[in-house]
């Protein structure tokens, strides 16, 4: 990514806090859409909230679904446990966002967006909405993503510390510190072309498999550093703000909690709200349209 120029970087800055402010007057469009979303997002809330809680137990429907798979897989009780919240966790994680992505749409492009009900968010969001070809672009990118934070947990805590022991060349120990900045910002630009496939894979009904990365590789051309810099302040936002806040407001370990895991789903919903804005940005610049 070539460095911009001043000029370049206060015009991404405000083209991008325009994108964010449309986002952020959604729910002020259709105070329907705050309830739909409190609803929807309820199980993301439960799902991050319970493993985090002091003492907390696998619930019982958990327990006999780990009971079952340990008949017909002798795999040990801990490790179907984890299997399993993964797998609910990733399933939960998909409703939130197929559900969030089809009713900030709705609401956004709608010409009369107090008419929108309630009741027809909840039931076009799931009824008028595909399933198949969303989850299998949703499940992609969270593998893709769960491979670089992966490969970045594994070159920080294995390989650097052993180049480090073992490397006295100076441009070596240069080499040591740019890897982690280089890769932070390829996973930053590329997060942002992958979170946008999902919100292709679901607002556009032609596309199939991985046609969805490759039509929001088109559609943000031309555009992609105002995605790189959502996702960065997403990604400032998901890992440092929410627990300084919690840290300073709440001292109580479940209270901290509890802001906490709040703080990280209100991040995640507004990150497809806006990337929901983004999508339409870009369709717009490929129009020619303001």
């Amino acid at each position: 990514m070539e460095i911009p120029r001043f000029s370049e970087m206060k015009l991404w800055f405000r083209d991008t806090i325009g994108v964010i402010g449309s986002a952020a007057k959604i729910p002020f469009r259709n105070p329907s859409f705050i309830t739909f979303v409190l609803i929807t997002s309820f199980p993301l809330f439960c799902m991050t909230l319970v493993p985090r809680l002091p003492s907390s137990q696998p619930p019982l429907i958990m327990e006999e679904a780990v009971i079952q798979l340990r008949v017909l897989t002798h795999h040990p009780k801990g490790h179907m446990i984890q299997l399993l919240r993964v797998y609910l966790f990733e399933l939960v994680s998909f409703f939130t966002a197929l559900t969030t992505i089809y009713a900030a749409s709705t609401v956004y492009i709608s010409s009369d967006r107090w008419k929108v009900s309630l009741r027809d968010l909840l039931r076009n969001s799931i009824t008028k909405t595909r399933w198949r070809e969303p989850m299998f672009t949703f499940l992609t990118v969270s593998l893709l993503s769960h491979i670089c934070l992966t490969s970045v947990y594994y070159w920080h805590h294995h390989a650097k510390p052993l180049l480090s022991s073992s490397c006295s060349n100076r441009f070596l120990r240069a080499i040591n510190m740019v890897v982690p900045v280089v890769a932070f910002d390829k996973w930053v630009e590329y997060g942002a072309w992958w979170n946008l496939s999902v919100v292709v894979s679901i607002l556009e009904k032609d596309n199939r498999g991985f046609e969805a990365f490759s039509d929001a590789a088109e559609l943000s051309e031309g555009n992609t550093r105002r995605g790189f810099v959502l996702m960065l302040l997403y990604c400032v936002w998901s890992s440092r703000f929410p627990t300084l806040i919690a840290k300073c407001t709440f001292p109580s370990v479940i209270a901290y909690d509890v802001l906490d895991t709040s703080f990280l789903c209100l991040g995640k919903v507004m990150n497809w709200v806006v990337l929901t804005v983004y999508y339409y940005d870009c369709k717009n610049r490929h129009k020619g349209l303001p």
